[in-house]
């Protein structure tokens, strides 16, 4: 029963942790704050002592944060927008650190190492 309690509190802390991952545009030269918008990850279900449950939670919080941090392109655009990747990695690198379990933390890294980094264009 512990678990589960513990484990909704921990999806409260995700939903907070998600509040934070909004992004900042600019107009005009005034900074002006998109509104902040939140999701709670339930992972009551999980048991992060096993690798497929913390790569589920993983997942669910990867979606999440897709999921608040709105359209990742124009309408008609495959770019990705910066601001998009922005939000989503802080997102997820903020949720992860709120539920606070090594075994996230460490997948989480191992997922960054993986990550296949931007393509940079040669100069002229």
């Amino acid at each position: 029963m512990w678990v589960k309690r513990k484990n909704a509190l921990a999806g409260m802390v995700i939903a907070s942790a998600l509040l934070t991952a909004s992004t900042v545009l600019y107009a005009d030269d005034a900074t002006v704050q998109r509104p902040a918008r939140s999701t709670t990850v339930q992972f009551g279900d999980l048991s992060l002592a096993t690798p497929n449950d913390v790569a589920a939670l993983y997942h669910r919080i990867n979606l999440a944060a897709k999921r608040v941090c709105g359209s990742r392109a124009f309408t008609g655009i495959y770019y990705t927008l910066p601001e998009y990747r922005s939000c989503v990695a802080d997102a997820v690198r903020n949720a992860v650190a709120s539920v606070n379990r090594p075994s996230l933390t460490e997948f989480y890294r191992q997922q960054q190492s993986t990550a296949p980094s931007p393509i940079r264009v040669a100069e002229q």
